[in-house]
């Protein structure tokens, strides 16, 4: 039996890792700010969501036809991304009218506010808008992408030639409206053309025969030679004045830089979850299958343990400067705990709300 197949499926072992290292990177990258971190961060971000859209392309399955990528995508991003942005914006104004008894004065803005951020997202056309549920950009970004890239990658002539053409215009066109600060349009159109070179790179890499590296000491040096290069190109990509940061539409140093230290980066990711494939890791195969349901609920628990964590620091270990030791290890330590509330709350969808993730029940 293959190495990477799990024992009670058909799934591939490495990619649900590889799911798990991803969604992981994108709860820390929301623990860790800008302030606290900074290094941290900067790593984080250079590969978090673009490995997620390169596991997306080597999904991809040419056999669709656009009709049926467009009806299969509303069904398990675009419903998601709306039903997670509506549940939290019911979460979040039943909150408030407990906690401030003056929220119901504002509540028609407010909720004008919450809607408008779920179409156009913080920094968009709508300056007051309020996205309260920041990371599910990724489900819209990825609708819009894997739809722009259906007829392309199913194009019967010319291939070599409008593959290659289509990379460069998605990057001059990102880098377009990066430059004119136009960093979001409505449901992050502008994110599924820069995810467009990720996706394409990971159908190709589905043709790749990674299994031909497949000793673990291999797959070891690799993935520890990959972490040194991705720790060097994190720091090397960023500009002084902009950080690398997707949702920012922003790009460091250079955008070229920013597509290679994504790739390469994600390739770190890709090997570290190949070598643990060789073990069986429940728990990691778990969270790795579940990545849509950790993306739209973590975000609201961060508040909370970023308080507990203040509370501890201060009061327990009476930290009441900043110590960096003390950051990494509580932000860490946070990450942790979020994956594992995650559990019953994935659990209690899969089971009782399947309808959440697009999935429906003849019954």
């Amino acid at each position: 039996m293959d190495r990477a197949l799990q024992p009670d499926s058909k799934r591939i072992l490495w990619l649900d890792y590889a799911k798990c290292i991803a969604i992981f990177n994108i709860v820390m990258s929301h623990v860790f700010d800008q302030v606290f971190g900074y290094e941290m961060r900067s790593w984080i971000l250079s590969f978090n969501v673009q490995l997620f859209f390169i596991i997306s392309g080597y999904f991809y399955k040419e056999q669709d036809s656009i009709k049926e990528t467009v009806k299969k995508c509303f069904k398990h991003l675009l419903l998601p991304y709306f039903t997670f942005q509506l549940l939290l914006i019911v979460y979040h104004f039943g909150t408030q009218f407990i906690l401030d008894p003056t929220f119901s004065n504002s509540l028609l803005d407010n909720l004008r506010n919450a809607l408008m951020g779920i179409l156009f997202g913080i920094k968009g056309i709508y300056p007051s808008a309020t996205n309260l549920n920041i990371p599910i950009w990724f489900l819209a970004a990825l609708f819009f992408c894997k739809i722009l890239a259906q007829p392309i990658l199913r194009a019967k002539k010319h291939k070599n030639i409008i593959i290659p053409l289509t990379v460069v215009v998605s990057i001059l066109m990102t880098y377009l409206l990066s430059y004119q600060k136009i960093s979001t349009l409505p449901l992050y159109f502008n994110h599924a053309i820069m995810a467009i070179p990720f996706y394409i790179f990971g159908t190709y890499l589905k043709k790749i025969n990674l299994d031909r590296i497949n000793k673990r000491g291999i797959e070891l040096l690799i993935t520890v030679v990959l972490f040194f290069i991705t720790i060097f190109l994190s720091k090397v990509s960023q500009s002084p004045s902009e950080q690398i940061h997707p949702y920012n539409f922003s790009f460091g140093h250079n955008i070229l830089l920013f597509y290679i230290v994504g790739i390469i980066s994600s390739f770190f990711g890709i090997f570290l979850a190949r070598f643990l494939s060789h073990w069986n890791f429940r728990l990691l195969s778990y969270w790795g299958q579940n990545t849509l349901i950790i993306l739209g609920v973590h975000y609201v628990m961060i508040k909370y343990l970023k308080m507990g964590e203040s509370i501890i620091l201060g009061n327990v270990f009476n930290l009441t400067s900043f110590n960096v030791y003390a950051m990494y290890i509580g932000n860490i330590s946070i990450s942790i705990i979020i994956m594992f509330l995650c559990i019953p709350i994935i659990y209690i969808i899969n089971k009782y709300f399947p309808f959440i993730l697009g999935k429906f029940n003849n019954k």
